[in-house]
């Protein structure tokens, strides 16, 4: 078999593979988002920390498996500077893997 068949293969059985997956796990999501700030004089450190403080928020209000800011819908993120302070706010709701 070809270097080519054989990825084809693979990426065949790796569709089919993460069709049945699907079938059997969701997200389920919050209704309402959680907003959480931070401030730096870093821009980047800034959004940083304020997702930091959101997963803090959210691991407090609903426990670790909805602090996950990856899998978080809605996502929405803006920063302002003032001088040399950055100070960034998000706001997204929390989602949760669930395996039916």
């Amino acid at each position: 078999m070809t270097a080519l068949k054989t990825i084809a293969a693979l990426a065949g059985a790796s569709v089919i593979f993460l069709g049945m997956a699907s079938g059997a796990s969701a997200y389920q999501c919050k209704k309402i988002g959680v907003m959480a700030s931070a401030s730096s004089t870093a821009q980047a450190a800034a959004l940083a920390g304020a997702q930091a403080a959101w997963t803090g928020k959210v691991k407090s209000s609903y426990g670790l498996s909805w602090s996950l800011w990856s899998i978080a819908t809605g996502k929405n993120q803006s920063c302002s500077t003032s001088g040399n302070r950055h100070t960034c706010q998000v706001r997204a709701k929390p989602c949760n893997y669930v395996v039916q």
